[in-house]
């Protein structure tokens, strides 16, 4: 009942025109999700039902869907129209429309927890004993290993550069090892401003990284950080204030200017944004909401 009623005030709350706030409420998928992934502003990728399942994020009406791990599918990322698939036998590579899916783990294991795509093929985050380790497909083929147990991850698209955030730091990770950045755990990768963002779980300010690990900024955050995604260029913040109301505060990628801000119900749990940053979903239990970022 919780859940259908902050849905209900989302839609509500979150503008109706450009002048109400920084993002306009577009469409709700009305199902629990195991993973999302925005391909374009027109299209979505859910784990559904055990499914890999298109979504329309201007309707939320539910498209093609494939078995595509043969399996729970879970959907871990995309990018220029290949979908990343996890199943418990690995990670599967899926391109919507295709029919000729043969249910083969592109990278095989029972004990992968995570997974992205950059231009050059993919990579595998594996569960080891005390941390995890790192593999890629292409030429950075060798596993590096990483302390403590994962929060988080992201990947840089254009070299395979991975971003972890574990209980024992944020992690910068290529082939040549792991490199301690930062402590916190989220982490966004601005492809933009060419930055991490990083945040800790109920934290109080949002800090840029570079990939070196000098410090750009540091923003107070007024409230409890919940999740935190890039826009390009820009970060939003999903916050979760005293009273438990919520907000979403936009933060300037190169300066940390707080550019604005939008009350929302309450705090959300996972975002993810789409690669023109235009299109952002709010990951709930029991729905996704897509809205359409007012610039």
């Amino acid at each position: 009942m919780r859940s259908l009623a902050l849905a209900t005030a989302l839609a509500l709350t979150v503008g109706c025109t450009a002048d109400d706030g920084v993002f306009q409420h577009q469409a709700t998928l009305y199902s629990a999700s195991r993973g999302v992934a925005i391909q374009d502003d027109v299209n979505a990728q859910a784990g559904m039902m055990g499914n890999t399942c298109q979504v329309g994020v201007a309707s939320g009406t539910v498209g093609d869907d494939q078995d595509v791990a043969l399996d729970d599918d879970s959907v871990e990322d995309t990018l220029d129209g290949v979908v990343l698939v996890l199943g418990t036998d690995g990670l599967h590579l899926y391109s919507p429309g295709d029919w000729q899916l043969d249910g083969q783990a592109a990278i095989p294991g029972t004990n992968i927890v995570d997974g992205g795509l950059y231009e050059g093929g993919l990579v595998a985050v594996r569960s080891a004993d005390q941390g995890v380790t790192v593999e890629w497909t292409s030429d950075m083929s060798d596993a590096v290993f990483v302390d403590g147990a994962l929060l988080d991850m992201d990947v840089e698209r254009a070299t395979g550069t991975v971003f972890t955030a574990t209980d024992a730091g944020v992690m910068v990770v290529t082939a040549d090892g792991a490199t301690l950045m930062d402590a916190g755990s989220m982490v966004a990768w601005d492809g933009l401003s060419e930055v991490l963002y990083v945040a800790d779980a109920d934290g109080a300010e949002l800090r840029a990284v570079e990939p070196d690990g000098t410090l750009r900024f540091a923003t107070a955050i007024a409230g409890s950080v919940k999740s935190v995604a890039s826009l390009g260029g820009r970060a939003v913040v999903s916050v979760e204030r005293v009273d438990h109301s919520g907000e979403l505060v936009l933060i300037d990628g190169f300066t940390g200017v707080r550019l604005s801000s939008q009350s929302t119900p309450a705090g959300a749990p996972q975002m993810e944004a789409s690669p023109s940053g235009d299109t952002l979903a709010i990951v709930l239990p029991n729905q996704v909401h897509f809205f359409r970022a007012v610039r």
